[in-house]
């Protein structure tokens, strides 16, 4: 878990990054199971199990907000290094989708490796690589401790954004 803060105040939480030569891989991750529905654009995909339907917001919709969080966080430095969206959710989940996406690969775990293969063009020097490694480490959360209440202001902080939202 690394919590990004952002302008107004609040935290963007991503599950992984992966910095590599080829530049960062922001990775969301999903432990879902049953059949799992949706495309690009919507705002929410749906979980089916049997009869039950249960909506959850699209996890590249909010990956993308982690990359541009990420992207705003990094600053002029930075701007020039490869961002890449990949969602992974884990095989206990039935992708049931009929197309390619284009804003985020959306794979199991073990198509992991392969799709940061792909990005074969090394974008990044050591120097920069080590920098990034810097920059992200210094916003890494230490201890258990720490990332329990980290954790709470960062959900603290949604709950009061969704009330807003709700009220205007």
């Amino acid at each position: 878990n690394l919590y990004i803060p952002k302008q107004d105040g609040s935290m963007s939480q991503i599950d992984h990054i992966i910095l590599s030569n080829q530049g960062l891989f922001v990775i969301e991750t999903k432990n879902y199971n049953g059949w799992i529905l949706g495309n690009e654009t919507s705002k929410y995909w749906m979980q089916v199990i049997y009869k039950r339907k249960e909506k959850f917001l699209n996890p590249i919709l909010q990956n993308k907000r982690h990359v541009k969080a990420l992207k705003n966080w990094l600053g002029k430095e930075f701007s020039h290094v490869p961002i890449y969206s990949i969602v992974v959710f884990l095989p206990r989940a039935k992708l049931k989708f009929n197309t390619d996406f284009s804003q985020a690969a959306v794979v199991y775990p073990y198509q992991l490796k392969q799709v940061m293969e792909q990005q074969k063009t090394n974008n990044i020097d050591w120097e920069t690589s080590r920098r990034l490694a810097e920059k992200l480490t210094s916003i890494l959360v230490k201890d258990k401790r720490q990332e329990r209440i980290v954790k709470k202001q960062h959900v603290q902080a949604i709950q009061a954004n969704k009330k807003r939202r709700e009220m205007s």
